[in-house]
């Protein structure tokens, strides 16, 4: 729903999206209140911010099935 409240997906209903504004762009986040991190795709940092994108180590993250792995840019 675009009206502020929470929308829960379809497709797993544990999950809680939100709109978010980040630089004056509203997106869509993901809710995890036992979360040590917060993630953002390389192509909505691009999209969202004119400063310049610095790379200084590649970590890896699990994801929230608990045996899913990414390499996060």
């Amino acid at each position: 729903a675009r009206d502020g409240r929470a929308s829960f997906s379809s497709i797993n209903p544990s999950l809680i999206i939100i709109s978010t504004k980040i630089n004056d762009h509203v997106v869509p986040a993901m809710v995890d209140t036992g979360a040590t991190h917060t993630l953002i795709t390389h192509s909505l940092l691009k999209s969202i911010s004119s400063l310049p994108i610095e790379k200084t180590f590649t970590p890896t993250a699990t994801l929230g099935d608990g045996s899913t792995n990414i390499r996060v840019h």
